[in-house]
């Protein structure tokens, strides 16, 4: 947790709050990682999160909007960072709710910025980690480190993503075979089942900083 307070301060000591028309460090320079969390309808958010390596630089909540009408905001963020001449990534969940959006994108003239993420696919380092999504919050969590080189990357700070990000538990998978003993993260459905809504914020910020 005090990774995460400490993170959400720097972002704030960097003036971002402030970006883009105010006082706030310069940009480094690199590719623009957008991570998006798709949630349609209901009381949850579609969340549009994005970095420039380290540095967080916003976050966008959008509510009831359909795939394509979210895909539409993907792009206006998209278009933006092209026009700065920046290369530019957005991941998206393509399972499920985020199919839609997912598929408007890859039928627009951005397919070739937008990748599928799957949570469930198996870790690059499946000894180590049972699927993606431990593989991707073990990476996050170590840009955080106050100790790692180049120091610690910086977070939006923003209350729903800090309860959501401090509320997952890491635990070990108890499968037999090669992969017993690997890590894993509590699921979507465990954490929505905790904090009685979806961890949007937390699964966008995370999509964004996967690597």
């Amino acid at each position: 947790l005090k990774w995460i307070d400490d993170a959400m301060t720097l972002w704030r000591k960097r003036g971002m709050a402030n970006w883009p028309n105010g006082n706030y460090e310069p940009l480094p320079e690199g590719r623009v990682d957008i991570g998006v969390d798709v949630a349609r309808f209901g009381h949850d958010a579609s969340v549009i999160y994005e970095r420039i390596g380290g540095r967080s630089i916003r976050k966008q909540e959008h509510r009831k909007l359909d795939g394509p009408a979210l895909g539409a905001k993907v792009i206006e963020r998209l278009a933006f960072w092209k026009e700065q001449g920046r290369k530019v990534l957005a991941r998206i969940d393509a399972k499920g709710e985020g199919a839609s959006c997912f598929d408007f994108l890859r039928a627009s003239d951005f397919k070739e910025d937008v990748i599928a993420m799957d949570a469930s696919a198996g870790a690059q380092r499946p000894l180590s980690y049972l699927n993606a999504k431990a593989e991707w919050w073990a990476q996050m969590a170590a840009l955080l480190n106050p100790d790692v080189e180049g120091g610690p990357a910086d977070l939006v700070d923003d209350r729903h993503l800090r309860e959501q990000l401090a509320v997952h538990r890491w635990s070990y998978s108890k499968s037999f075979g090669p992969r017993a003993g690997a890590k894993k993260v509590q699921s979507k459905d465990e954490v929505k089942e905790e904090l009685g809504r979806s961890p949007d914020d937390a699964d966008a910020c995370v999509n964004a900083f996967a690597v």
